[in-house]
């Protein structure tokens, strides 16, 4: 019994290729034809897809079967649309399941990070070439282990110094990029130390994005910032001054929660650390 194709109804003899498509017997013409359509749909070119889709319809269009041919084409280019919309989806999901999970982590680092609330210490924080900060009300106190890195670099220290806001003449602040970052208390004493290498100096904490992020860092800069000023109106105004400007630090601190907590927000928050620290 003679074998036809299914689309252009051509005989298909013995040497003939044919090829099936829809469960369907086709000739070698026809399947290029359908092919060029069906690899739109996988090349994810719906325009050009429905272009070719229109050519081949009208290469066929007094054909008895090219309505079924039709329909199998537009069933692939459904279900190619459905895959990737699903795709879509999760990809969204996993992108929304990542940012959560990294606002946790910043949160549980926030958290051991400080601030604490209704204590002398405000801060305490791990940074790099065996730093660590302990950030107080009133005082700074750094401790300064031996690592590798500050071996290699001739910069091996091993103690711990306490600072005073009251003996600071200002800060120097650097966030953590292609470098590591540092804080940096500036006094009278060590002005003349460790000019030429801010890293290493003896009243510097160093860090970089891996210990701590450069936003919790500008916050703990503003916060010891705001103490060194409020120490300094204190010396050359009134006591009701001083103890005012004293409150505005708490009252930033205050509003660094709520901010954290979600209850207001980041212009809120900036409008307001500008209004405290009179900037």
């Amino acid at each position: 019994m003679a074998d036809y194709c299914k689309l252009c109804e051509r005989k298909l003899g013995f040497f003939a290729s044919k090829y099936l498509v829809n469960n369907e017997n086709i000739c070698e013409d026809c399947y290029y034809a359908h092919k060029k359509v069906k690899d739109c749909i996988l090349d994810l070119d719906i325009e050009a897809f429905e272009r070719n889709l229109d050519e081949f319809k009208n290469k066929f269009s007094e054909k008895d079967n090219l309505e079924i041919f039709v329909v199998h084409l537009n069933r692939i280019r459904d279900s190619k649309l459905l895959e990737i919309e699903k795709q879509k989806e999760e990809n969204l999901e996993r992108e929304k399941k990542q940012k959560e999970d990294d606002e946790k982590t910043q949160q549980e680092i926030n958290e051991r990070i400080g601030p604490f609330y209704n204590q002398d210490l405000v801060y305490t924080i791990d940074g790099v070439r065996g730093r660590h900060i302990d950030v107080y009300k009133d005082k700074v106190v750094l401790t300064t282990k031996v690592t590798f890195g500050s071996l290699i670099s001739h910069n091996a220290t091993d103690g711990e110094k306490t600072i005073y806001y009251s003996d600071c003449i200002g800060i120097q602040f650097k966030q953590s990029k292609l470098a590591i970052g540092y804080l940096q208390l500036e006094t009278a004493s060590s002005s003349g130390n460790n000019k030429s290498d801010n890293f290493f100096n003896e009243n510097s904490f160093t860090f970089d994005t891996s210990v701590v992020s450069n936003e919790k860092m500008v916050e703990v800069s503003d916060y010891i910032k705001s103490r060194i000023d409020a120490i300094k109106k204190g010396k050359d105004s009134s006591a009701t001054v001083a103890n005012n400007a004293v409150s505005n630090a708490d009252e930033l601190l205050k509003f660094k929660q709520l901010l954290d907590m979600g209850v207001i927000t980041q212009e809120e928050f900036d409008a307001k650390k500008k209004q405290l620290l009179g900037l």
